[in-house]
């Protein structure tokens, strides 16, 4: 299973998220380790997500569920962890209780705050102790532009953290974007999702609307950029899954894929005006291209188009 394949497997688990091994210790044989990043959130999604986008930029990722738990993989590995990315609203034990006791356990780790909340709902010891703090949805680009600073300081300009840990997408468009798919047929789903990692996007795998609606739920840190969606697909298609998130996540932009494109009601011809669409079968050149065209489009508002389209 690929690095970001892996995050359709979360919603499998119940209660506690998913615990990552702790890192070895370094070897001793002159190599520079990675840097390790903690990320400490009760979100399964927005958890599995970022350990995805992290690791596939070269870091070492522990992921902790709860609070407690955390604090016991930074006793372990004090020395290890470089960076804490810590949410703020927190049960058991609050971000900001957590945050006193990581200053105790690693006072040279630097910790990223994440909260949903309005400022004025977060302590001031809370605002003031993390080095960086970041709104939910979390931008990708902001998080790792967050990382690139935190750890970057002391470091000498000839040789910035970003070009050490954080290598140039060959297709910066689609660089850190998150794309759901929602697709029946596993083969396809696995192909759509195989070329969008390709392109360098974080990739979410749904089997039905159902499911792409749950995902969308789960997914309150998380900003899902793109949904992929076949039209034809049981328990919810994908006509009403595009109404609904049009509807609920107006931020998100959608692109059908199918061999039957008399099923969205639209005479034939209109797909590129109205809705983007990719006919069945595709091809890796034509996802690309299309891909890259509704994510490249960020001054056009290809949600009311479509649910306008659907509606009538």
């Amino acid at each position: 299973m690929g690095i970001l394949s892996a995050a359709i497997a979360l919603f499998s688990s119940g209660g506690e998220g998913q615990q990552e091994r702790l890192p070895e210790q370094p070897s001793s044989d002159g190599d520079e380790p990675k840097s390790t990043i903690l990320v400490i959130d009760d979100d399964p999604l927005l958890l599995q997500t970022v350990k995805s986008l992290l690791v596939k930029r070269g870091f070492n990722v522990l992921t902790s569920s709860s609070s407690p738990k955390g604090l016991d993989m930074l006793r372990y590995a004090a020395r290890d962890i470089r960076i804490v990315v810590l949410d703020y609203k927190m049960p058991k034990l609050d971000g900001g209780e957590t945050l006193n006791f990581i200053k105790q356990l690693s006072p040279n780790a630097r910790v990223i705050g994440l909260t949903a909340m309005n400022l004025d709902s977060v302590t001031v010891g809370y605002l003031e102790g993390v080095d960086k703090l970041l709104s939910k949805p979390v931008v990708a680009t902001e998080l790792l532009g967050a990382v690139d600073e935190l750890l970057g300081v002391g470091q000498s300009q000839e040789e910035p953290v970003s070009k050490a840990v954080n290598p140039v997408s060959s297709n910066p468009s689609c660089d850190a974007k998150t794309v759901l798919v929602a697709e029946d047929e596993p083969e396809v789903r696995e192909f759509l999702a195989a070329v969008l990692r390709e392109m360098g996007c974080i990739v979410l795998e749904a089997e039905n609307g159902d499911r792409a609606l749950h995902i969308f739920e789960r997914s309150r840190g998380l900003k899902i950029d793109l949904l992929l969606t076949d039209i034809v697909m049981p328990v919810l298609g994908g006509k009403e899954l595009a109404y609904r998130v049009g509807s609920l996540y107006p931020e998100t932009k959608i692109v059908f894929c199918s061999a039957y494109p008399e099923k969205l009601g639209v005479g034939n011809g209109m797909f590129d005006k109205q809705i983007p669409f990719l006919q069945k079968p595709v091809t890796i050149n034509a996802v690309k291209l299309k891909v890259r065209e509704v994510l490249g489009e960020a001054t056009e508002d290809l949600q009311q188009s479509s649910a306008k389209t659907l509606q009538d």
